[in-house]
């Protein structure tokens, strides 16, 4: 019979040799070291967890369950690094940071099968081969944000169940150029800044939704597929954002009919070859001031689609935050900074797990000296010990990460046979502040 040891995360309990791990956070860690990831995530109300690893990051996890800080990614503005994130299910009722980076093209990947958030979730963008895919439920109630980090039109690869997104809360797209083909249910908001935002919803589908395009000086459009089955309530129309209906004709077809707009209702109808469609943008326009026009869609100035304006005053329904649109509450990977952030406190970060067996094994605390802060080193060293349990137990000493001297310990239990019922591995590791 063949014997096996096995090396596993902070705080695992494994049930045998084979199974997932669950990772349960319950006081501020750091986790730099890993490049693989697999099991399940919990962070508890009031913990944050940072998951970092340069320059490539792998998540598999049957659940996600994040109710404090999850940050995932990188605070280097100069770094590249590739996350993949994939997950069975995701339940958000925290902060939810996913970010590679500002710089260089590697990219970010998340695939979901259920998506429940209520707090906020924020995944920056930086080129045009990201994607985040949801495939059974997606349901948000608290803040999505999917923006660009340089504020302009990038290619996000979205995917929603068939089952559609239920939505009353918000969802961010500045920045993005995002198509949504699915039906959205909920009332909620689904907005963008202006900052080149390009968002494409499919008129065929149930829109109920506000969509705002939030004036800044930089013109954005809202794409409407379909052939106008729904009435999209869409706010910001104005000098800086347009209507476009359909893309991507080779050759311009004037079957457009120029727009009539209802003071009363606040919608405009126009006609095309697509079909025909009502437009809730809100009262207030000069119905003589909206017109028809002609819009390029495609880099070579080959493909065109018919298309709404307005020039004249914008009226509120342009200007205004719609009720229904949360403020970007704007938070960032600094959520997470108690994990790693300097001080000059020497004060130490522990943990301690238990073996199925009930034995305590207690985490191994580090003190810091003023020299290493002074120097801001970044150096390792490894040593290793056998326990009067019979555990293999070998240390890891770093300085590193803002100058944040971590500890980690890693526990090797071997089974008597690779069937063996249960197997316990423990990790612990222990932060000091410089």
């Amino acid at each position: 019979m063949k014997s096996v040891a096995i090396k596993l995360l902070l705080g695992l309990l494994v049930q045998s040799a084979t199974s997932s791990a669950l990772l349960q956070i319950s006081s501020d860690t750091l986790l730099d070291e890993e490049k693989t990831i697999s099991g399940d995530i919990t962070v508890n109300a009031g913990s944050s967890l940072m998951i970092n690893h340069d320059a490539e990051l792998s998540i598999e996890s049957g659940t996600i369950a994040n109710n404090g800080n999850l940050c995932i990614g990188t605070t280097d503005t100069v770094s590249e690094m590739s996350i993949d994130i994939v997950a069975r299910n995701i339940n958000n009722k925290g902060n939810l940071i996913i970010d590679n980076g500002d710089s260089g093209d590697t990219s970010t990947k998340v695939t979901i099968g259920s998506l429940i958030n209520s707090g906020f979730l924020r995944m920056n963008l930086k080129d045009s081969s990201e994607s985040f895919s949801v495939t059974k439920n997606f349901i948000n109630s608290g803040y999505i944000l999917l923006g660009h980090v340089s504020e302009f039109d990038s290619l996000l690869t979205f995917e929603a169940p068939k089952t559609g997104i239920q939505n009353n809360g918000t969802i961010d797209v500045s920045g993005t150029n995002v198509t949504i083909n699915a039906p959205i249910t909920g009332g909620g908001c689904i907005y963008g800044n202006s900052m080149g935002t390009d968002l494409t919803i499919d008129t065929d589908y149930s829109l109920d939704q506000t969509f705002w395009m939030e004036s800044s000086g930089t013109d954005s459009k809202i794409t409407l597929l379909g052939s106008g089955k729904n009435i999209p309530i869409i706010r910001g129309f104005g000098k800086k954002s347009m209507i476009v209906l359909g893309r991507n004709i080779p050759t311009y077809n004037g079957t457009l009919t120029q727009p009539s707009y209802d003071p009363a209702t606040g919608i405009v109808t126009i006609s095309n070859m697509y079909g025909t469609f009502r437009i809730d943008i809100g009262k207030g326009y000069d119905g003589s001031k909206i017109s028809a026009a002609e819009q390029t869609t495609c880099g070579s100035g080959s493909c065109y689609a018919p298309s709404l304006q307005y020039n004249g005053v914008e009226p509120a329904a342009a200007t205004e935050r719609p009720a229904k649109c949360a403020a970007n509450p704007d938070l960032s990977m600094a959520v997470c900074s108690t994990c790693v952030s300097p001080s000059s406190s020497s004060a130490v970060f522990s943990s301690q797990h238990s073996t199925s067996s009930s034995v305590s094994v207690p985490a191994t605390s580090i003190q810091t000296t003023s020299s290493a802060v002074a120097q801001h080193t970044v150096s390792k060293g490894t040593s290793s010990t056998t326990n009067d349990n019979g555990q293999c137990v070998v240390t890891e000493i770093s300085t590193e990460y803002f100058s944040t001297l971590h500890t980690t310990t890693y526990f090797y239990t071997t089974a008597s046979t690779i069937t063996a019922p249960v197997t316990s591995t423990f990790i612990t590791t222990t932060y000091s502040k410089v």
